[in-house]
């Protein structure tokens, strides 16, 4: 950007199960790894049993259930996943983004994804909605968008090269942030930003 070219961010995983196992709500920092891990120890203390009706039903237990010592055992896990010199973002992509939106720029993405983390008065919220690629593709071209993020899902049906029919033909530039292990994506990516002939 400082370089008056347009970036593109490519890359393969947009960790939107994760994303979306966050459910609704606010939250007060960007959602990381340890908020996983968090999780995944509550998970393993519920379990499900049939009711009178054939239903399963979810038991939760507390961490008193599990007896003094199973009890000491649990908090003690608790603060070891607090004290992880742990900081990475759940989903990496939207950390990307809000940081970029933070600087000011417009950012667009081509994920196939329905789900995403924004910021928002300071908190970070699950949001659910896309917009059709081709939307994106002409915003980026015309310069409503200044980055775009992209992976598989853009590989084909798109031009984002740079191109005096669009109005913003500032040069692009490819950055590889998560490489696509399938040659054939990759050089499809490739593609959507270096035309020829």
């Amino acid at each position: 950007l400082n370089n008056d070219r347009k970036p593109i961010i490519a890359f393969e995983n947009t960790m939107e199960e994760l994303v979306t196992s966050l459910g609704d709500g606010a939250m007060n920092e960007m959602p990381s790894f340890k908020t996983i891990l968090l999780r995944a120890l509550d998970g393993v203390m519920e379990y499900s049993v049939r009711g009178m009706n054939g239903e399963p039903e979810k038991v939760k237990l507390l961490p008193a259930d599990l007896g003094e010592g199973g009890e000491r055992k649990y908090f003690e896990l608790v603060k070891m996943i607090h004290e992880l010199d742990l900081n990475l973002p759940l989903s990496p992509i939207d950390a990307i983004r809000v940081g970029l939106e933070e600087r000011g720029y417009r950012v667009g993405e081509i994920s196939g994804r329905q789900h995403r983390i924004v910021k928002r008065g300071g908190k970070y919220y699950m949001v659910t909605g896309k917009e059709k690629k081709i939307q994106v593709q002409d915003k980026f071209n015309n310069g409503d968008y200044d980055i775009l993020l992209l992976n598989r899902s853009g590989c084909t049906g798109i031009n984002l090269h740079a191109s005096p029919n669009f109005d913003d033909s500032r040069q692009r530039e490819l950055i590889i942030a998560q490489t696509d292990f399938d040659i054939n994506n990759l050089n499809q990516m490739l593609g959507r930003t270096d035309r020829t002939g």
